[in-house]
């Protein structure tokens, strides 16, 4: 993906930010904002970023986590907290505001391909991306869309509450082992 020249600028500022500043959080909203946090003086700055991650249609993360190690998954009421382990160091992902989660193949090992977290976007090949991870997570075939329209009804309010910006979506591809959808609210990344 081509950074234009206001992505480029926003990442070499959050860089210089980091070098200046030290230990970050970053927190990303379903409407694809994000707020970068100082974790000492808590100073906050915002800027609407796209990734250059594998779909272009993806939220900003400080990396896809290639070849990463999923060390943890917990959940405790609407939160996931995933610790993965990548370049040496521990990165703490957490999702609130948590509405579904499918992980199959969790294994003692789980290598990552690639983590990915697609926010609010109206380009249509994003919104049947979207339904595809939406209709796996909540564990949706097309018989049961086309013979339930409580179930196709369901479905589009979910991307409809995507479009909107209240929702977003994330995807841990494996190499090896776990493979994740989860559907929540916020997301947020910081140094475990």
């Amino acid at each position: 993906m081509v950074k234009t020249d206001s992505q480029r600028s926003t990442t070499m500022i959050l860089i210089q930010m980091k070098k200046v500043l030290g230990t970050l959080r970053i927190l990303i909203t379903g409407n694809g904002q994000q707020a970068v946090v100082h974790q000492r003086s808590k100073i906050v700055t915002r800027a609407l970023l796209t990734a250059p991650t594998k779909k272009v249609n993806s939220v900003m993360l400080s990396s896809t986590f290639h070849d990463g190690e999923l060390k943890s998954i917990s959940v405790a009421d609407d939160k996931l907290c995933m610790d993965i382990y990548a370049d040496g160091k521990t990165t703490r992902i957490k999702l609130s505001g948590l509405e579904k989660l499918r992980i199959t193949d969790f294994k003692e090992g789980n290598i990552i391909s690639f983590l990915r977290v697609l926010s609010q976007d109206n380009s249509p090949s994003n919104r049947s991306e979207v339904m595809l991870l939406m209709k796996y997570a909540y564990t949706l075939n097309d018989t049961d869309l086309e013979l339930t329209p409580k179930y196709s009804s369901f479905l589009d309010r979910k991307i409809k509450e995507y479009q909107d910006g209240s929702l977003l979506v994330m995807e841990l591809e494996p190499s090896y082992g776990a493979y994740a959808v989860a559907i929540a609210k916020e997301l947020s990344e910081e140094d475990a």
